[in-house]
């Protein structure tokens, strides 16, 4: 049962990834009401696949989705649809402040998740990560929603279904190469201070 759930979440993630693109080539053909619902049953589907959610989170996130399938659905708009990334920029942004205001930050909850080990410097430097992650959200799904109101289907499309990818991308590889240079400092810094303090007998 395990393997079949894993290989159905594998599949969501790139789905879901592109669905801006998938938007704009298929909302004639789908209809604005098919795509909705489309959207809404990928978002089910990538919330009860993805392990390790606390059970608040999944009922408030698909009764969520569930209310915005049945409001495309009623007003059969296109600006519900594209207002999807910004939603998602939303909830990512509050769960990030949510973090900062309940630690550990929501970066230091990744690491910890992927067993990696977290020092006492290492908690700090991963809150300003993920202040730093809380403000590209902010920033994205603002550009995110300005295009939905607007610009052409095909300007938000290519803007969320590539562009907001490859700025993320771009952040994360210039924070991971920081990351290599704060590590060699902060070594640094506990071998000077090792060697300061006094030796025991």
């Amino acid at each position: 049962m395990k393997r079949p759930l894993q290989a159905t979440a594998a599949l969501l993630v790139p789905v879901l990834l592109v669905y801006p693109i998938l938007f704009h080539l298929l909302h004639e053909r789908l209809g604005l009401a098919g795509l909705g619902v489309l959207l809404g049953a990928l978002v089910l589907g990538r919330l009860f696949t993805l392990p390790g959610i606390p059970a608040p989170w999944r009922v408030a996130v698909g009764a969520a989705a569930v209310a915005f399938v049945l409001a495309v659905l009623h007003w059969r708009s296109s600006d519900l649809l594209e207002l999807y990334p910004v939603a998602v920029n939303a909830v990512l942004l509050a769960y990030g402040l949510y973090t900062l205001r309940y630690p550990p930050s929501a970066i230091e909850r990744l690491m910890r998740a992927l067993d990696v080990p977290v020092s006492d410097a290492g908690v700090g430097y991963t809150r300003n990560v993920t202040i730093l992650w809380c403000i590209f959200f902010a920033a994205n799904g603002a550009v995110a929603g300005y295009l939905a109101l607007a610009a052409s289907t095909a300007a938000w499309a290519w803007y969320n279904g590539a562009v907001s990818y490859l700025l993320a991308g771009v952040l994360f590889a210039v924070e991971f190469v920081f990351r290599g240079f704060y590590k060699r400092r902060v070594l640094q810094r506990d071998s000077a201070g090792a060697g300061d303090s006094p030796s025991r007998s």
